[in-house]
């Protein structure tokens, strides 16, 4: 009997192991950096359109910069920028590889179009040589009510910056809750 519970205990520990660790891989997949991106940008710029700051959760990282507060998410090292007109999600600190970018750009058309309605598509930037620049405006230029959104990246070499914001024009509510944030983190 003793040797059946030792084949017993040999079976699970030499079948039960990896199973568990194989099965532990499937069940917790890391988020994808494109999916990250946009769900920032939903959470922390699209208020940002509409006057909010939203504080981020306890999970981002602030970081310490003179260009205004920073947080990155550590999983999937996407940074978030807030400054006093402009709302920003990006691969700043480590550079999506192509098919990140690819999932990027399918998706931040339909985001856009979605989470922010009122700005229309503005084709005529003349960066067309640029690996991605889209810009939606709610206003044609020189309006003093003009605000839109921007997905850019210079170029599709492996260490350069992919950028989605919301720009605002400056605003005495988003001027106050930035200040609170910074005074509170």
């Amino acid at each position: 009997m003793t040797k059946r519970k030792a084949l017993i205990w040999a079976c699970i520990v030499l079948l039960g192991l990896p199973l568990g660790h194989f099965a532990r891989d499937r069940l917790h997949q890391p988020t994808a950096r494109e999916h990250s991106a946009m769900t920032l940008f939903e959470t922390y710029c699209v208020p940002f359109a509409d006057g909010q700051v939203v504080a981020p959760e306890k999970r981002l990282v602030r970081l310490a910069r003179a260009d205004g507060l920073a947080w990155v998410d550590s999983e999937t090292v996407m940074m978030l920028r807030y400054s006093d007109k402009r709302c920003s999600v990006s691969d700043a600190l480590r550079p999506m590889n192509a098919s990140e970018r690819h999932a990027l750009d399918t998706g931040v058309i339909g985001v856009i179009e979605r989470e922010l309605p009122a700005l229309r598509p503005e084709n005529n930037h003349g960066l067309d040589t640029w690996d991605a620049f889209l810009v939606w405006e709610s206003h044609p230029r020189g309006d003093d009510r003009r605000w839109g959104a921007t997905y850019t990246r210079f170029s599709s070499d492996a260490d350069f910056e992919t950028s989605l914001s919301v720009s605002y024009p400056i605003n005495d509510d988003v001027s106050e809750n930035l200040r609170e944030l910074r005074n509170s983190s």
